[in-house]
């Protein structure tokens, strides 16, 4: 749990505290035993509004960042759309992404600087207001031809 409240935060002791005190209050309301009263990292997750890195990880497979599943343009748009049915917001989603690709330890350097300014625009398009859906399909699918693009060279 202090891993989670620790990651999630960012680092600010104020929002780790807000964030505790939210699950604890939500597991008293909640809880009909002595059991349920437990904080559990997915409970800080969940208050947090970060998105699960189950979710992320399965967009970056879609993306062909990482191995273990199918990649390609039918893969994303399932991923994007059970985003969006998950109601996770699409910039913290580019968040996200973000400091997973940038500490990503094996990916070529071309392929994180192409993808930090893949998702500097979709960042930017998000905060005037463009369609979520739309700006994580085209990043998504931008990100996998960058992929592809680098294993042919």
């Amino acid at each position: 749990v202090l891993d989670t409240l620790i990651e999630t935060s960012d680092g600010d002791l104020r929002r780790a505290i807000t964030y505790l005190q939210s699950a604890s209050r939500l597991h008293k309301l909640v809880a009909s035993d002595s059991k349920g009263n437990k904080v559990t990292p997915e409970s800080i997750v969940e208050i947090s509004g970060v998105i699960p890195h189950r979710t992320v990880q399965d967009l970056a497979v879609a993306c062909g960042l990482e191995e273990g599943g199918k990649s390609g343009f039918q893969a994303i748009l399932e991923k994007v759309e059970d985003i969006e049915r998950q109601g996770h917001s699409a910039v913290q989603v580019v968040l996200q992404l973000h400091d997973l690709i940038v500490s990503h330890p094996t990916l070529h350097p071309r392929v994180k600087a192409k993808s930090s300014i893949l998702l500097a625009e979709a960042d930017s398009n998000l905060n005037q207001g463009a369609d979520e859906k739309l700006q994580l399909l085209r990043l998504a699918t931008a990100i996998f031809s960058v992929v592809v693009e680098s294993t042919r060279s």
